[in-house]
């Protein structure tokens, strides 16, 4: 089900159309119809983001679930048979997965409703998780990839919500309108109430039902994103068909598109002034993977001592607790570790991003690797990163600065620190981000001292001697000292840099070793001055480079140094307490 050269010229040529028959809100339209994001401004994803409500963006079983119900209803009008209808409506739905490439959500829903539809035809009955599971087979067979991405796994576990508890959860909230409307003396429940009551049914079991995923794969959880749901769907159900016949009116030059196309960019203006308006003050839940297991595991112990024998409940006590000894174990490690410090050698591909927790609760964080920054995102909220007191750009390689725009979006900086003599056209967009939110920008030069928490910073490059030199040599080189152990932080300077700093450093603790281990650093003499105990190459696997040189691995380990690497060991962790590391931790290959 590969994406075919048709269906990509097709799609480019519709969406042309979208932003010209929609100028103000052509973004959204191609978002909602086409899966095309571009065209929509960072700000307002960002808002979609917050809010936990980007799924309306996304391609799913909703989008196509509006235009097959749109479909039918249309055909019905036309006095086709209700048989004909659906199965129009059917073809529709591939037609539309077709131009879309065939994205995981789309074949889903279109399976499931072509199954649904072909029951109907035949006079049989078809059980909706039959359809759903023959879905998700189709997709794993013909695109195993795509089950591997979250959000095709998102899409389908909603979809299952709504299979499993959407009706009952409806039949529930219906009887309890009814109990309190004939309390008022009203016998009947209005259709009002019951449309109200089955849509709070059916966001609530998509959205309840995708929650230990979600958090589990970003740490977070949007508190404010059913209610806005509930308020925005009805909009994207009126805006999405609404651009549809939109198109097809314009396409045969039927008269009245522009009043048409009036409608839906209004419905869309409101969408975005809903979202904007919630994304402010919309409270995050922000978790761990540790609460979300133990959550999971406390749920299944507390149904299995619900509804088991006697004996089996006794036999329940000991998951209880052992989960409970867990959820109180899990804040005092947190306590423990708040007594150390803590340096985390982020594995976000070929660069560099390295996040330091301070004892008092403060983060640092070095270079942000690649773009696009949602590995790094999602590897700083895992470690409960809330906020982040100061960003340090070295340099403005993009291995160095790609994920700085997203990180921003995602995470609260209070502060940025580069060296103001290297600028590129990288930085257009992340200083843009920086005046919007008021995030303070520093400058930083040979000289220059500042301290966050316990860890003492100073600045030992770029300085007059290296304004001549090239951009990786204008990195920002930073010694930070913690309580008398000494960690230096190079970005990418070469070995000539190296000669120049050398005589003002002596026994280091720690290297994060320069430009990925690239044979043009970390020269012998160098490591004859700084004889680190500890070195960190942060390098991606199978990186088209071929770092780290292994001459460089070599002059590292004959100076007695212990050799990192994020590309075999994952994500490095130090823990250093009174001056002293006390703990190294890898990833893949553990302590």
């Amino acid at each position: 089900m590969a994406e075919s050269s048709w269906s990509s010229t097709a799609r480019a040529a519709l969406e042309a159309r979208v932003h010209e028959r929609f100028p103000n809100e052509g973004g959204l339209v191609a978002a909602l119809l086409l899966a095309e994001r571009d065209g929509v401004d960072r700000e307002v994803s960002d808002g979609f983001r917050k809010t936990g409500t980007s799924h309306l963006l996304a391609i799913s079983g909703f989008h196509v679930g509006v235009i097959a119900g749109w479909i039918v209803l249309i055909l019905r009008l036309m006095r086709f048979s209700r048989r004909r209808a659906i199965a129009g409506a059917a073809l529709v739905t591939w037609l539309y997965a077709a131009l879309l490439g065939f994205p995981g959500s789309a074949v889903r829903a279109a399976t499931i409703f072509a199954l649904l539809a072909a029951g109907r035809l035949l006079d049989r009955p078809v059980r909706a998780l039959g359809a759903w599971g023959s879905a998700l087979l189709l997709v794993g067979l013909f695109r195993p990839t795509e089950v591997l991405r979250v959000g095709t796994q998102l899409s389908f576990l909603g979809s299952l919500g709504l299979i499993l508890w959407a009706r009952p959860w409806s039949d529930g909230l219906t009887r309890t309108a009814r109990k309190v409307l004939e309390r008022f003396g009203i016998v009947a429940v209005p259709s009002l109430v019951k449309v109200i009551c089955q849509a709070l049914a059916a966001s609530a079991a998509a959205q309840w039902a995708t929650i230990p995923l979600a958090a589990w794969s970003f740490q977070q959880v949007a508190l404010m994103g059913l209610p806005v749901t509930l308020l925005a769907t009805p909009l994207v159900a009126l805006a999405l068909p609404g651009a549809l016949l939109t198109l097809v009116a314009d396409a045969i030059h039927l008269p009245g598109t522009v009043v048409l196309a009036g409608g839906v960019e209004a419905a869309l203006f409101l969408l975005r002034s809903l979202i904007g308006g919630a994304a402010g003050p919309g409270p995050v839940l922000h978790l761990t993977p540790q609460t979300v297991v133990s959550a999971f595991l406390f749920g299944v112990a507390t149904r299995w001592l619900s509804r088991g024998r006697p004996a089996l409940r006794r036999r329940g006590l000991v998951p209880i607790v052992v989960v409970s000894a867990a959820l109180i174990a899990s804040p005092m490690a947190s306590a423990w570790r708040r007594g150390a410090t803590e340096l985390h050698f982020l594995d976000i591909g070929q660069g560099d991003a390295v996040a330091i927790h301070t004892r008092g609760g403060g983060w640092i964080v070095i270079d942000t690797g690649p773009p696009p920054g949602t590995r790094l995102v999602q590897n700083l909220l895992k470690l409960g990163v809330a906020r982040i007191d100061l960003l340090v750009l070295s340099h403005p390689d993009i291995d160095h600065i790609g994920g700085a725009a997203e990180l921003m979006q995602a995470i609260p900086v209070v502060a940025v620190l580069d060296p103001l003599s290297v600028r590129g056209g990288a930085y257009r967009e992340i200083t843009a981000i920086a005046g919007q939110r008021g995030i303070d920008w520093r400058g930083g030069k040979a000289g220059d001292a500042f301290t966050v928490d316990e860890v003492k910073f100073s600045v030992l490059s770029p300085g007059a001697t290296q304004m001549g030199h090239s951009v990786n040599d204008r990195s920002l080189v930073l010694l930070a000292e913690i309580e008398g152990y000494r960690a230096l932080f190079t970005g990418d300077i070469s070995v000539e840099v190296e000669e120049e700093l050398k005589s003002q450093l002596v026994d280091i603790d720690l290297l994060k070793v320069a430009h990925h281990g690239s044979r043009t650093s970390t020269g012998a003499s160098f490591l004859d001055r700084v004889r680190p105990e500890t070195a960190v190459v942060q390098v991606g696997r199978w990186n088209r480079f071929g770092h780290p040189d292994q001459r460089v691995i070599s002059r590292l380990r004959y100076s007695g140094a212990q050799v990192l690497r994020t590309d075999r060991d994952g994500q490095v962790t130090l823990t250093v307490r009174s001056g002293r590391l006390v703990s190294v931790v890898r990833a893949l290959a553990g302590d």
